[in-house]
């Protein structure tokens, strides 16, 4: 019998079963033109996630271009997950953290970073519990950190420019902060070219009162990801359990663009489906691998 481990800052422990990849059937169509991909998830009415979508349920737009859509399946490439906490030295995201970890395990590779004040990895993109048990012991309470708000939003860049380099799989940015962010328009700008780049989606969970850039205002819904305003400890532990959640329940959507037609950044996907919701990013890169 294999035994699995769970990290022990968390109270419960979640494990999620990826589904399998139907395969897709590919038009001649397609193989003329340039196939693209993105992750999207779909909830109705009550907030619950939609399951049994098909690719005819979708509709997808480049720059307002309807797009053929050539497949739709449960996405079960493993998320490479990079944790930025930013906690100001009070380790109280220190449970929070163990909660993603925990959520998400089997499904996800995970790297570790805090600001102290400056960014520091923990540990590069790992599933072994031992080593992810061994940054989570780290977050602990450090004293009161002084703070750099542009900081941050410089860490999700370099992370975002790391992973597009690297050709993660699924690549995922969480955000832990109750300092905010302050990056000048013109930085926050570039810092967002490398959001989109990457491929990544960012999700942000954030204290009430923190100031909030422009990385932080579009970067989610650019990115297909979320963001989350809490009051307390277990405000963020909601918060990483949804996050582990929406990477348990999204599909791999493909589609094509015709031969010759250049990609865009601008990208709609919308649904057929009566009172269902698609979570998809709003920008995408425009340079096709």
């Amino acid at each position: 019998m294999t035994r699995r481990k769970s990290l022990a800052l968390a109270g419960v422990t979640v494990w999620f079963v990826a589904g399998t990849l139907a395969p897709s059937e590919v038009t001649l169509r397609a193989q003329a033109g340039t196939t693209r991909t993105v992750y999207i998830s779909a909830v109705d009415a009550k907030g619950a996630f939609v399951t049994n979508l098909a690719a005819g349920d979708v509709t997808v737009a480049e720059n307002g271009q309807v797009r053929e859509v050539t497949g739709l399946a449960p996405a079960t490439e493993s998320c490479h997950v990079a944790v930025l906490v930013d906690d100001g030295g009070d380790g109280l995201m220190q449970g929070p953290v163990a909660e993603l970890l925990n959520a998400a395990a089997g499904r996800a590779l995970f790297s570790v970073s805090m600001l102290n004040p400056q960014s520091i990895r923990l540990n590069d993109y790992t599933a072994s519990l031992d080593t992810l048990q061994g940054s989570v012991s780290k977050l602990r309470q450090r004293g009161r950190v002084e703070r750099d708000t542009a900081v941050l939003a410089d860490a999700v860049s370099w992370t975002a420019r790391d992973m597009l380099r690297r050709k993660l799989s699924r690549p995922v940015i969480v955000i832990m902060t109750n300092g905010g962010d302050s990056a000048e328009r013109e930085i926050a700008n570039g810092i967002l070219n490398d959001l989109s780049a990457s491929g990544a989606s960012l999700h942000l969970v954030h204290v009430v009162s923190v100031e909030l850039g422009q990385v932080f205002i579009d970067g989610p819904t650019q990115s297909g990801g979320s963001s989350s305003v809490t009051t307390s400890t277990g405000g963020f532990s909601k918060a990483m359990t949804a996050i582990a959640m929406t990477l348990a329940n999204q599909y791999k959507l493909t589609y094509v663009l015709p031969a010759g037609v250049r990609p865009s950044e601008r990208l709609k996907v919308t649904t057929t489906r009566p009172q269902v919701k698609i979570v998809a990013p709003t920008r995408i890169s425009s340079r096709v691998p």
